[in-house]
Formats: structure tokens, C-alpha cells, sequence
């Protein structure tokens, strides 16, 4: 099975277009193999001069060569007009093309950035899982890589026909990872997931967990003193990851039994978390 990015989605519950995308990520997960990598924006955002880093795109996948696949999906029905693909947002139809064009150009400036034109490679695709494209030519997205309710039971396979695995690596593969978790600030917000929040999705604009984790001194010991919703979880989560893969222990402690619950669902593997009460027998054993 695929690795999806951020984990911890399993635990959501949700309706509408978000439970569509939680049901594309259970497809992609088992349809693409262990090493593949699928980066998703579901509840998860980061704003940047007041626009979404990952914009329009829903899923971005890692090809084991580190070839990028970009995916808008447009759950519901979409409309043909004057030669272009549109889907009505508040009676207002908006064109299906400009949103996912502009999301991947952002994608492509952030990627030429980090590793130079051409150390990189990136393909665009569309899923309208609820509707049939009758004229393929105007979704401004090669045919092959438009993926509609005709097609959308094979969507994993196609993924893996346009990104193969057997690809030579790109110069970008040992850094994308650390360019899609840093620069797209892929953190859980807790909150939300146990409705301590009205939104199901963070939005932090070069907040706490993005400049927080930039800081360097030794010894490490940073206080955070915060209303709720300055995104002290998101900024911990993401400190506990960074310790996991640098192969150190890590312990996250929480205030009561609910938030162990929620956390330990999101944490990475081989992080402990525990309540207070818990850590403070644990340390009292040492």
C-alpha cells in the first residue's frame, strides 16, 4: 500500500467533498504500491499571501523515481461551456482549467526554486469521479490524464502508467520529501479532529508551526506560550516527526485523555504520547 502524508486521515470523519477525498485516498493507498507516496491536502492548509499553498490540488503522489503527479478532483457535476470545463461555486461557474493550472504553476515555480529547472519532473491530472467528460479537448489537461466517472474505478492504475516504477531516479529524489512536508507545512490541526474547532482545516499564514521549527540554539528547549488556535499541536506533531526521523526518542504529553487519544492517532510510529498524570509516574520511575 501506498504512504500517505500526513497520516492520522483515518481517524475523520466527514461529509460532502472532503468524505470524496477521504474516499480517494483509501483508493490510492491500496491501488498504488509501498513505494509510492501521497501527499494530500485533506483539513490540512497553509496560507501564503492569503492563498492556499496547495491551491486546487488535492493530492500530489511521489513516484518512487520522485516524479511528481499533481491531482485536482472536482467531486459533483461539472458543466461544458464555451469550449472550457467549469464547475458553479455559489451559482458562479469558474473555470475547471484556470484552478488547476494555476496550482500546478505554483507547484512548478516552488520546484524550480528548490532544485533548478529541469532536476524535476511534474504531470498534471483531473478526477471527476461524478461526471463523464464528453469533450476532452477543452479540459486543458491531456486526455490521457483525465480521469472521469468512466475511469475513475482504475485511477490508482493510471497513476501508475503515467509515473512508472521502474523510472531511473530524478536529481530531486532525495529532497522532495523534505520540500513537500516543509514547504507545504503538512501538520494535522488537533483541534479540529477533536471539534475543538469550528473548521476542519488549519490555516496558518507563516505562523508557529512554519517559523518555530526554523529556530536554532543548544541547547533546544523552546517555550510556547498560546491562545488556543495558535497551532501549538500542529507545531509539536511536526517537531515529533522531525525527532523520528532523525532517529531520537520522542514524548509527547498531553493535558487529559482525549487529546492522548486524537495525537497518538497522528503521531509518527515509535513516538510515545501520553498523558500527564502517565508521565509524571513514568519520570518518577527513573
Amino acid at each position: 500500500m501506498a504512504r500517505i502524508l500526513p497520516d492520522g486521515w483515518k481517524a475523520l470523519r466527514t461529509a460532502g467533498g472532503a468524505a470524496r477525498e477521504l474516499e480517494t485516498l483509501e483508493q490510492l493507498e491500496t491501488g498504488l504500491p509501498d513505494d509510492y507516496t501521497v501527499y494530500h491536502s485533506v483539513h490540512w492548509t497553509r496560507l501564503a499571501k492569503g492563498l492556499s499553498v496547495f491551491g486546487d490540488l488535492d493530492f500530489v503522489v511521489v513516484s518512487p523515481s520522485g516524479r511528481i503527479m499533481a491531482i485536482g478532483q472536482k467531486a459533483g457535476c461539472l458543466e461544458e461551456i464555451t469550449e472550457r470545463l467549469a464547475k458553479t461555486y455559489s451559482g458562479k461557474p469558474k473555470s475547471v482549467t484556470q484552478q488547476i493550472s494555476r496550482s500546478v504553476s505554483a507547484l512548478r515555480d516552488g520546484l524550480s526554486d528548490a532544485f533548478t529547472p529541469r532536476n524535476y519532473g511534474v504531470e498534471e491530472l483531473l478526477y471527476c469521479p461524478d461526471y463523464t467528460v464528453i469533450n476532452r479537448d477543452i479540459a486543458g489537461v491531456h486526455p490521457a490524464h483525465i480521469v472521469d466517472a468512466t475511469r475513475g474505478k482504475w485511477l490508482a492504475d493510471i497513476v501508475q502508467q503515467i509515473l512508472p516504477a521502474d523510472e531511473p531516479p530524478l536529481p530531486c529524489h532525495d529532497g522532495i520529501h523534505q520540500f513537500l512536508t516543509g514547504e507545504l507545512s503538512l501538520m494535522p490541526d488537533v483541534g479540529a479532529m477533536i471539534g475543538a474547532a469550528s473548521k476542519l482545516m488549519t490555516q496558518v499564514s507563516s505562523g508557529l508551526a512554519t517559523w518555530a521549527r526554523n529556530i536554532h540554539f543548544e541547547a533546544f528547549r523552546l517555550r510556547v506560550n498560546g491562545t488556543a488556535g495558535l497551532g501549538k499541536p500542529q507545531l509539536a506533531i511536526g517537531v515529533l516527526h522531525g525527532a523520528v526521523a532523525a532517529g531520537k526518542r520522542a514524548l509527547y504529553v498531553c493535558l487529559n485523555r482525549q487529546l492522548v487519544d486524537y495525537v497518538g492517532s497522528i503521531a509518527p510510529e515509535f513516538a510515545s504520547v501520553m498523558s500527564v498524570r502517565a508521565a509524571g509516574v513514568l519520570l518518577g520511575r527513573v
